[in-house]
């Protein structure tokens, strides 16, 4: 989904947008799917997590790309979600951590929880009618 400021204008490489990256690329999948259609989207700046890039995307006139995941938290922001109008590949959803946690009896049950409450989830996230 497309979560969008207050100035989302129509169409899916009309607005300005910031992008979701932790190394900085300013380029994605997303770009690949709208070069196929001969198009593409005007990418200002990264930001390193999904929830950052919702506060910077409330708090400017960007548009940003979200995921099903996210879609609660866009939505108590007052962010609009839109369909992203093209087929991307499905996102990958993973954990880290510090090794000196991987003996960490809590830190285990924490990640295996995480684990089996993310395995309940339909793929396409916690806030789609099907993880509802």
């Amino acid at each position: 989904m497309w979560s969008a400021s207050r100035a989302y204008r129509s169409g899916v490489n009309s607005g300005v947008q910031a992008l979701v990256s932790r190394r900085g690329r300013l380029h994605g999948p997303v770009d690949a799917a709208l070069a196929e259609l001969g198009l593409r989207r005007r990418v200002v700046g990264t930001v390193g997590s999904l929830p950052a890039s919702l506060f910077v995307i409330r708090d400017t006139d960007l548009v940003g790309l979200n995921t099903a995941w996210g879609r609660p938290l866009a939505e108590s922001l007052g962010l609009v979600p839109f369909e992203v109008p093209l087929p991307l590949p499905p996102l990958s959803l993973g954990m880290a951590w510090h090794p000196r946690h991987d003996a960490d009896p809590a830190h285990a049950w924490l990640r295996g929880a995480v684990r089996e409450m993310a395995a309940r989830w339909p793929a396409d996230g916690p806030g789609s009618a099907a993880g509802r």
